[in-house]
């Protein structure tokens, strides 16, 4: 048995990319078993809506609202995970919010990666690839980042932006192994 739940996390995952689905969701369910947090609600929630189960995605979202609304009560602070999930899945305006204090309190590359999002989502285009452009100018190169840039640039109506930024992202996939992982989230 796996005793480090971020392993458990990756166990879980890790056959689902390979066609595995019903291991992942025992192992899914067996880690959420023994640490309900919002983050590894949300993942399972994911992962079952990749799989063609947003209903039983469903049910581990609301799940995660619960645990976030405890957490924001007690004053923990949303982290970019979060916001992309609000963002994506609940209340478009406190994910914005939320990414406004992120960045404020805490200026990583995630947190101005989320902030462009919730911009996105929030349809504030101009504004979102400004900020997204200021995630990347911190240096870390990630394809997830020029995906949602590419998701950007599309909505702003810049389509050669978006394939150009699709293209790295692409490249990035290819040079790291990590096509087939990124193709596992969805």
């Amino acid at each position: 048995m796996v005793s480090d739940i971020s392993a458990l996390s990756g166990k879980a995952h890790a056959p689902g990319v390979t066609g595995q689905t019903l291991t992942s969701i025992d192992t899914y369910r067996a880690l959420v078993r023994r640490s309900p947090t919002a983050d590894f609600l949300i993942e399972f929630g994911g992962f079952l809506a990749a799989h063609d189960r947003a209903d039983e995605a469903e049910t581990f979202y609301a799940r995660a609202r619960e645990q976030l609304a405890a957490d924001a009560a007690a004053g923990v602070r949303a982290d970019a995970a979060i916001i992309f999930f609000e963002a994506d899945h609940g209340d478009a305006a406190k994910a914005l919010r939320d990414a406004e204090q992120a960045v404020a309190e805490r200026p990583f590359f995630e947190n101005h990666e989320a902030y462009a999002w919730a911009l996105d989502v929030n349809e504030r285009y101009d504004e979102a690839a400004a900020a997204i452009d200021e995630a990347k100018s911190i240096g870390i190169r990630d394809a997830d980042m020029y995906v949602r840039a590419a998701q950007i640039d599309h909505a702003r109506g810049d389509d050669a932006e978006a394939r150009r930024e699709l293209a790295i992202a692409l490249q990035m996939l290819q040079q790291n192994g990590g096509l087939q992982g990124m193709l596992g989230k969805f």
